[in-house]
């Protein structure tokens, strides 16, 4: 007893100073919100840049932001989601809107935030851009994701982002960056957007050559759809997908996201047409059968035959529509534009119709324009 009373002040002290610690610690993981889960102050130099955190752990973000989501849709996705579907472009004409987007979001994943999404923000509908690439891999998940963090309750979510290490690092980084680079803009909106300023300043001073760009994407295109038949389980994950939102009374609608013209070109030159239509009449079929409506952008139209230019309008780059074409995606979807030619709604009924008009559509833009489609089959055989 006598030397713990002799010892006493210092203990006292100990204690003090690792609860001080611990507490400045997490309040910076507050602050500074370095997966913009909180959105409580974002200042420009402190942490209005949240690339470090955001942007490396894109996954483990979303997965922490769906439990203070408060929205009626839910939009899922790809990176084309992520960049080309503003929810504040919407005026709340669908209620409120959150941009569920994902780089390469896969099957499996959207299942698991999609689990999230009903436990945390109940939404009533639920819109899945789907694209012809996630069904060709048989990756379950990608990009580091864990599904402990789309299963775990939000008081263990919020004892990793106050008091977690990783955070604190995380914290750190993004108020280092944004002291060195006071001017960044936030390119992670609250609303699950992201604006790519970086991108579309480059592309747009020329830093950026997006015809070589275009090139690039080409050849990446026809490596990842070159003799690669997409695995069944895909499908499967996608029925239950369907049964989710049908389980929860959520209604779904499903559409084909549009790609630039070179997309689909590479596809044709490289041999795997046949195999995208059949990817379209499975969806087709699978739609049909649940009762779920599938919109089709894709295909030769007004927005994906656009040229590319440091001055688009529908596209961002190659890879990625612009937030105009967004609009005219969720605008279509609930028919504000029925008499334009850049969407249909496929029924098992009238699918190879459909499938009959998008070659004849090539065939036609083909001959109009020989020198582009030759640039595409030049890549390829480089």
């Amino acid at each position: 007893m006598v030397k713990y009373s002799k010892n006493k002040p210092f203990w006292l002290g100990f204690i003090i100073m690792i609860f001080v610690l611990f507490t400045s610690s997490s309040l910076l993981n507050f602050l500074v919100d370095p997966y913009g889960v909180f959105r409580f102050v974002e200042l420009r130099g402190f942490n209005l840049n949240k690339e470090d955190g955001i942007h490396e752990q894109l996954r483990y973000s979303k997965a922490m932001s769906i439990p203070r989501v408060s929205a009626n849709t839910v939009i899922f996705g790809t990176s084309v989601v992520m960049r080309g579907i503003n929810p504040a472009d919407f005026n709340n004409d669908y209620g409120k809107i959150y941009n569920n987007g994902v780089y390469v979001l896969r099957l499996p994943e959207a299942v698991k935030y999609l689990e999230r999404v009903v436990k945390y923000i109940k939404p009533d509908n639920v819109i899945y851009g789907l694209d012809f690439f996630t069904f060709k891999s048989d990756a379950k998940y990608t990009g580091g994701f864990k599904e402990s963090w789309t299963d775990q309750e939000q008081l263990l979510d919020l004892s990793a982002l106050l008091f977690g290490g990783e955070t604190f690092v995380k914290s750190l980084e993004t108020v280092l960056r944004n002291l060195h680079s006071p001017d960044l803009r936030l390119d992670f909106k609250k609303n699950g957007y992201r604006y790519d300023s970086e991108l579309i300043s480059n592309i747009q001073n020329g830093k950026d050559d997006v015809s070589a760009r275009r090139d690039r994407m080409i050849n990446h295109w026809s490596n990842s759809f070159l003799n690669a038949e997409y695995p069944k389980v895909n499908l499967e994950y996608l029925q239950e997908f369907i049964d989710i939102c049908k389980e929860n009374n959520i209604n779904l609608k499903l559409y084909i996201s549009p790609a630039h013209w070179t997309y689909y070109e590479t596809i044709w030159q490289i041999g795997e047409w046949e195999s995208y239509e059949s990817w379209i009449r499975t969806l087709t079929d699978i739609a049909d059968e649940n009762s779920v409506e599938l919109f089709d952008y894709s295909g030769w139209n007004d927005i994906t035959t656009e040229r590319m230019s440091s001055e688009m309008k529908y596209w961002i780059d190659p890879g990625h529509f612009s937030s105009l074409t967004g609009v005219y995606i969720i605008d279509g979807i609930n028919d504000k534009y029925p008499d334009n030619n850049i969407k249909v709604r496929l029924k098992n009924e009238t699918v190879e119709s459909i499938l009959d008009d998008k070659k004849k559509l090539r065939r036609e833009f083909v001959l109009s324009n020989r020198e582009r489609v030759d640039n595409v089959v030049k890549n390829l055989s480089q």
